[in-house]
């Protein structure tokens, strides 16, 4: 057997390593390859392109109703007319609207108006309406404000409709007649006059025309005001006539028994009158002044029917 030598060992081996160089060479590019492309998969511009959920996420939750939003559709305040039912519980009241009874949650309504109603009083009110959350078929309605009137309260434009005249029912003598009014407005109010009377509308003040010594006075109440110191204006008023009383119950003049204060005086010349009262849901004082005299027996009855006509306009 020929042995090689040294030389033609290493030439083989040369020509060996020679052959598979283009093959090491494609590992080689392909190893590299893998190798960029796995640090690329952790490179910045790669995380860049992560927050692309995020951002869509962001954009549906911008397109829901923000609370400003809902905030002006709930302020929506609704006004409707009805017949006053009675109370449902200690927090809502029943109305009687276009024959079907409706209740309505108490709200910020004050309880003196509440008691001054009597089941099947004539009323007005505003409220605000809600969807009860879980049953869209059901509404929470909630009062913010209620009065007594057939449907002329809080509007002018609903007074400007009133008729002209209308018959005001009076007791005189003993005897119940209609005699009949007319109508006269102020920016605050309406009333109705019987006949024989006038109106100073400057002076809030109306009296008869024949004798205009006889006379009533109408004040529009704050909301926030004290019956106590009216009591002490009353006295003060009044005192230079004679003793003042407060009188309630059947001492007073039915037309004026549901007023919350009545004082008089019973003078050797005049009668006056203080009185607090509430007229189609907004409270007021009444000043008479009556001279001792014939007429005074058909001024204060047909005087009382005036003042309880009232109809409030704002």
């Amino acid at each position: 057997m020929k042995l090689l030598g040294y030389k033609s060992v290493c030439k083989v081996g040369v020509y060996t390593m020679s052959r598979h160089k283009p093959y090491l060479l494609i590992i080689f590019v392909l190893m590299l390859t893998l190798a960029l492309t796995a640090c690329g998969s952790n490179s910045p511009e790669a995380n860049d392109t992560q927050p692309a959920a995020s951002g869509l996420e962001n954009v549906s939750q911008s397109v829901e109703p923000s609370a400003s939003a809902s905030s002006d559709e709930a302020d929506g305040v609704l006004k409707g007319t009805g017949k006053y039912v009675g109370l449902g519980d200690t927090s809502s009241i029943e109305i009687e609207m276009d024959g079907q009874p409706v209740v309505f949650q108490l709200g910020t309504v004050d309880e003196s108006v509440i008691n001054s109603l009597n089941s099947g009083d004539q009323v007005t009110f505003q409220y605000k309406e809600q969807e009860v959350e879980g049953d869209p078929g059901v509404k929470l309605r909630t009062l913010i404000q209620l009065q007594q009137g057939a449907g002329q309260s809080g509007s002018e434009g609903a007074a400007e409709a009133l008729p002209e005249t209308k018959d005001l029912s009076v007791t005189l003598e003993g005897n119940t007649e209609e005699r009949s009014a007319k109508l006269v407005q102020t920016d605050d109010y309406a009333l109705y006059l019987p006949d024989g009377f006038s109106f100073d509308k400057e002076n809030n003040k109306l009296y008869l025309t024949a004798y205009p010594e006889y006379f009533a006075t109408i004040y529009k109440l704050p909301s926030d005001y004290n019956m106590d110191y009216l009591k002490l204006e009353a006295d003060q008023e009044m005192s230079d006539n004679g003793r003042v009383k407060e009188i309630t119950g059947d001492d007073v003049a039915e037309p004026m028994r549901d007023a919350k204060l009545v004082e008089i005086v019973n003078g050797p010349v005049r009668v006056k009158q203080y009185i607090v009262k509430e007229l189609d849901g907004q409270d007021y004082v009444l000043r008479l002044e009556i001279p001792n005299g014939e007429p005074s027996e058909g001024f204060q009855p047909l005087a009382y029917a005036a003042l309880n006509s009232l109809i409030n306009k704002k």
